[in-house]
């Protein structure tokens, strides 16, 4: 069975694609916090350059989207960080992406990606928590108008569904593809924090989830 579902949330455009999918309790595993990260551009390793990312996640992840307006116009956002890396080597994973528009729907995009320092990330007790500073990784790649700055977001469970998901997830959006393929599980979550000093309430997003992951690569193209 391969169902197909599309999204369309202002003017963010999702395609999404699942091999099989069901609703799963499965506990989730937490692996220890590991060394700070470095690069790698081997075949299969992690890599970031300015045109493509990728990276094999297997452990804990979250992610939140999230939604803001004012007089002038909106703000749409999206987080999302894994663990995993090659064998030997644990690493952490960060992409962003943040879509600011005016009342007339002209928007401009600006995101990041790349590997942070290990311990600035952790999980537990049914909730995630990230803190670190972009601005301060070198090989760390942005894009757009918004330069690399501090992201802290927090998340907690709140028991409205859990969910596995096989197979290929794609999000499209102008200048970036991020592909997932693989297996992971997770349970929804509220979020709430600041990325590169955009905040946002945990009322003000619309998908979160922490979870985990015992196979997925990560692809990010522009």
């Amino acid at each position: 069975m391969r169902p197909r579902m599309h999204w369309l949330f202002g003017t963010f455009a999702l395609a999404a694609a699942f091999v099989a999918c069901r609703d799963s309790s499965t506990a989730l595993q937490r692996p220890a916090v590991g060394s700070a990260p470095r690069f790698a551009t081997a075949a299969g390793t992690s890599s970031t350059s300015g045109n493509q990312s990728h990276f094999n996640a297997h452990g804990d992840f979250a992610s939140v989207g999230w939604r803001t307006s004012g007089e002038t116009g909106f703000t749409l956002g999206s987080v999302s960080v894994s663990r995993g890396g090659p064998a030997g080597d644990f690493q952490t994973f960060l992409s962003y992406l943040i879509q600011q528009c005016d009342n007339a729907f002209n928007c401009t995009f600006s995101g990041g990606e790349g590997l942070i320092p290990n311990q600035d990330f952790s999980v537990g007790g049914n909730a995630a928590q990230l803190n670190t500073n972009t601005a301060d990784i070198p090989n760390f790649v942005t894009f757009g108008v918004i330069p690399a700055g501090p992201v802290s977001v927090s998340w907690q469970e709140n028991g409205l569904f859990q969910q596995s998901r096989h197979g290929t997830f794609e999000v499209t959006d102008p200048g970036r593809t991020l592909r997932e393929t693989g297996v992971s599980t997770s349970a929804s979550a509220d979020g709430s924090g600041s990325v590169v000093g955009m905040s946002f309430a945990s009322n003000a997003t619309f998908f979160g989830q922490v979870g985990s992951t015992s196979s997925v690569t990560i692809d990010i193209f522009h």
